[in-house]
């Protein structure tokens, strides 16, 4: 049978004779048409040596549905594949394809059809088939026997632009070519200054390599956002839906806010570098936050909600800043501010030499701080559980109106100083202190666990006050200095090491008297005071009730020291350890008990006015100034003039009263002036009837007593008492005692 193409022809019957099936176009291009009995072709199987597979070996060759019976004797064999093809995103679909025959074809025919495949279509970027499976040729063409897919690559864009002003991110007419940022489409997102963006709900899930914000961004609805770098320059990032950061945070600028806050993972690393904000919000870091040149996070917002930064376990803060005075601090108000460090906080060397944690609620530290670096002053509330640690010649501050408690026994490390320059530190613990302590200006110190200043440990005190419940203890090896006008109120105070009072030096005894304000010189401990301005070292601050100084140790008034320094002002100033007066007058205006050691050498003067009773030793070249009367020296234990070996002259500007127990100890070198010693009294000698006590007489230099030899060992000024003084024995054979109305 034969067939023509009555569409093309335009003939209904045929020119050629009987046999011959009129088709029209598409019937001619439908291969069971030709090897089987069907209704175009009248029922009756044309039988005809016909394929629609390439390489069948038929006499003909025919592409199903899209080319009629073809010649193989005119075909040329050939596979045809799909050529790769790449591209970048442009949020457009893809289609279409190209091919390439594997030979020519011997007539020069042709390829066409469409192509198929997932690259049909493919909008994102990724990986796609190019299928040419329906690719056919004509009459003078390939009778094709196989087919290769190609592959379609969608490169992310670079890099896209916001050029929209107000708008939702999902519309791609607000972005740069209509290429809207989703999935990973796009490598790089700037939103301008300007642009005012909404991340909204026909936003997919997507993934950025940068955001980079100037203008702003309000995270409400849409899929996931994962960035690796974050840029934000300037303007507002509102994150009220959750986002990630794998990289990095570059933060210069603007303000980062929202419900869903901001989460920095280990392996992030943050860079703050200017004025930033973080409003209305928490940030929990786990990674790396460095602060560098004038960087300052300023915890933003009007107070209503609360905005926190807290530097998680395991994260790690550098204050690295050159020029960054208030690396965190508020902008606005401290009200609901608060920094807490559960990681590590760092002040670096090469930042700014002083910087400040201030204008917050509360910092509040249960890691650890390390001052590296210069000055670290804390100006704000707090509580701690953490460790400071502040290496040698740095500075830990705790100042301005600010409370902190420090709820650990090892709260600092390290061998550099704490200062306490303003508000009010309590150490709740007991604390073992191996680093410099500075208290100054209004800073208060409350030792409520008592706190120990050990080896490498030194106390220089300007000002302010230290109390608290279980006191201060400054072990051996330790130097105290305290050259202002300084409190120790409700406490006590051992000294075991040296305490210099200089320039205007004076601790005020403090408290209104409820509870004991007790300082103690202990055995081994100095106390020395040098200061040139200081006339009153130790005295008490509104009250005497329950001030007290017991001296154990050694009190030196030196060479140097005000002309006249009083103790004054206490409930008591006890001394059962040594006092060296070695320059001036020591004035006791308060009431005293003497049971120690009293030295004065020649030109200096200790008083007491009102008289007291001596259970102890005065010695040495000065002058003891006590009262007359019931107001004079009573003394019930050992008068030395010089010392023991050496002869000197000691002066009572008072009266004198012996009285039981008393005891004078006298060197005797030979009869010349100046070769035993003296007793000079200004006032009256007198004791109790019977009860002078005793003379200890020692011959010294190699001194033998000769019958005639006489000594003149008590001037009395007033008088001696001879109701005394009659019943006196000198125990010695070869001594006769003699006294006349003022002398013995």
């Amino acid at each position: 049978a034969s067939f023509w193409d009555t569409t093309s022809t335009g003939q209904a019957a045929s020119a050629g004779g009987a046999g011959a099936i009129g088709m029209i176009t598409a019937e001619m291009m439908t291969l069971a048409n030709f090897n089987s009995a069907t209704t175009a072709n009248g029922l009756v199987n044309p039988l005809w040596d016909i394929s629609a597979t390439g390489g069948a070996a038929t006499k003909w060759r025919i592409y199903d549905g899209n080319t009629m019976p073809l010649l193989t004797s005119f075909l040329t064999q050939a596979t045809v594949t799909a050529n790769d093809a790449t591209i970048t995103y442009s949020n457009a679909a893809y289609s279409g394809g190209n091919v390439t025959a594997s030979v020519a074809a011997t007539h020069g025919g042709s390829l066409f059809g469409a192509y198929s495949g997932t690259s049909q279509g493919a909008v994102n970027a990724g990986g796609y088939v190019i299928n040419a499976s329906s690719t056919y040729s004509d009459q003078f063409g390939y009778d094709i026997i196989g087919f290769v897919d190609g592959a379609l690559t969608i490169n992310p864009l670079a890099s896209v632009s916001w050029i929209g002003t107000v708008g939702n991110w999902s519309n791609s007419a607000n972005w740069a070519g209509g290429a809207t940022p989703y999935g990973s489409n796009v490598l790089a997102v700037i939103i301008p200054s300007g642009g005012t963006v909404t991340y909204d709900a026909g936003v997919a899930a997507t993934s950025l390599n940068s955001l980079t914000i100037n203008g702003s961004l309000d995270l409400t609805a849409g899929g996931a956002l994962a960035i690796n770098d974050l840029n934000m320059v300037n303007g507002t990032f509102n994150n009220g839906l959750g986002f990630t950061i794998n990289n990095t945070l570059n933060w210069s600028g603007g303000t980062i806010s929202g419900t869903a806050g901001l989460n920095t993972q280990s392996g992030v690393t943050t860079t703050i570098s200017g004025f930033v904000n973080l409003s209305d919000t928490t940030w929990d870091n786990f990674g790396i936050v460095d602060f560098t040149g004038s960087g300052s996070l300023r915890l933003a917002g009007n107070g209503t909600l609360a905005t926190t930064f807290n530097n998680q376990i395991g994260g790690v803060v550098n204050f690295d800043g050159n020029t960054s005075t208030f690396p965190v601090t508020n902008s606005g108000t401290s009200v609901n501010k608060t920094f807490n460090n559960a990681g590590t906080l760092n002040k670096n060397i090469g930042s700014s030499a002083t910087q400040s944690l201030s204008g917050l609620a509360g910092f509040n530290n249960t890691g650890t701080v390390n001052v590296n670096s210069g000055t670290l002053r804390l100006l704000s509330n707090g509580t701690d559980s953490g460790v400071y640690n502040i290496s040698a010649g740095n500075t830990l501050e705790n100042g301005g109106g600010s409370t902190r408690d420090i709820n650990t026994a090892t709260g600092f490390t390290g061998a550099g100083t704490l200062l306490v320059s303003g508000g009010i530190l309590n150490l709740n613990n007991a604390q073992l202190f191996n680093q410099i302590l500075t208290v100054n200006g209004a800073g208060v110190l409350n030792a409520n666990g008592l706190m120990t200043l050990g080896a490498g440990s030194a106390l220089n005190w300007s000002g302010g006050t230290i109390s608290g419940t279980a006191g201060l203890n400054t072990q051996s090896g330790v130097t105290t200095t305290i050259s202002g006008f300084v409190n120790l109120s409700d406490t006590t105070w051992d000294n075991f090491g040296i305490v210099d009072f200089t320039g205007s030096g004076s601790l005020r005894l403090a408290g209104n008297g409820t509870l004991a304000t007790t300082f103690n010189n202990q055995i081994g401990g100095v106390v020395n005071f040098d200061g040139n301005t200081s006339t009153f070292p130790v005295t008490n601050s509104g009250t005497s009730v329950n001030k007290t100084f017991n001296n154990a140790g050694t009190l030196n008034k030196n060479i140097g020291s005000s002309a006249t320094q009083s103790i004054n002002g206490l409930a008591g100033f006890n001394n059962t350890g040594t006092v060296n007066v070695n320059s001036g007058t020591l004035n006791i205006s308060t009431s005293f008990t003497q049971t120690g050691v009293i030295n004065t050498l020649a030109g200096t003067t200790f008083s007491d006015t009102a008289g007291f009773t001596n259970s102890g030793t005065l010695t040495g070249d000065g002058t003891f100034v006590a009262g007359t009367g019931a107001a004079g020296l009573i003394n019930q234990g050992i008068i030395e003039p010089g010392a023991a070996g050496v002869v000197g002259s000691l002066t009572v500007s008072g009266d004198l009263q012996l009285d039981t127990g008393s005891t004078l100890n006298i060197d005797l070198a030979g009869t010349g002036a100046g070769q035993f010693d003296e007793l000079v009294v200004t006032g009256a000698v007198s004791g109790n009837t019977g009860s002078l006590g005793g003379v200890t007489l020692s011959k010294i230099g190699g001194y033998t007593v000769t019958t005639g030899d006489s000594f003149q060992l008590i001037t009395a000024t007033s008088g001696l008492d001879t109701a005394v003084f009659d019943p006196f024995a000198l125990q010695r054979a070869d001594l006769t005692p003699t006294y006349t109305a003022g002398s013995f």
